[in-house]
């Protein structure tokens, strides 16, 4: 009985512990600034593959989520036979002075990549491969249009390859 005394004690200083400290954490960005990243999209997209391009159609999702502290973006690629090609959630957010995106693939694959405004309505989102080359999206919004392009850079960054090109409109 003791025992179950101390372990409700101790639960109850840690939860209080907690509590204080929740109460000076500083108020988390909202992300008011991609606010035109919002709504449905669809469109076509290109992947370029080894044995050569893939035309597929797009949809993506973007909303608000955890009081608009991060963006929610759900993305779909279809082509005309019905074979997925493009399927995948990212999670966009500001932590630790910078922005960043976690991105998870159908192939079970997931990343954690920088994200740098380029402009009003646009950004370049990328990362670092293990064999040392890079990759690199760039997107730009206008009210109705969502352009973006993916490069991969090799390790020794003297050739670039496309991976993927999107050309999508606001639902």
């Amino acid at each position: 009985m003791k025992t179950l005394l101390k372990l409700c004690l101790t639960l109850v200083f840690i939860l209080q512990g907690i509590q204080a400290n929740a109460q000076h954490l500083p108020e988390p960005k909202k992300l008011t600034d991609f606010s035109f990243m919002t709504g449905d999209w669809e469109g076509t997209g290109t992947s370029y593959t080894r044995q050569g391009p893939v035309e597929f159609n797009v949809t993506e999702t973007i909303a608000y989520a955890a009081d608009s502290t991060t963006l929610l973006i759900k993305g779909h690629g279809f082509d005309d036979q019905g074979i997925n090609h493009h399927d995948a959630v990212g999670v966009l957010y500001f932590d630790n002075g910078a922005y960043h995106m976690h991105a998870f693939t159908k192939q079970g694959q997931n990343v954690i990549a920088y994200v740098t405004k380029t402009g009003d309505h646009s950004f370049d989102w990328g990362f670092d491969l293990p064999n040392g080359g890079k990759i690199k999206y760039s997107a730009s919004f206008t009210e109705d249009t969502w352009k973006e392009s993916g490069t991969y850079t090799t390790p020794d960054g003297t050739q670039s390859f496309p991976t993927v090109q999107m050309n999508l409109s606001r639902k």
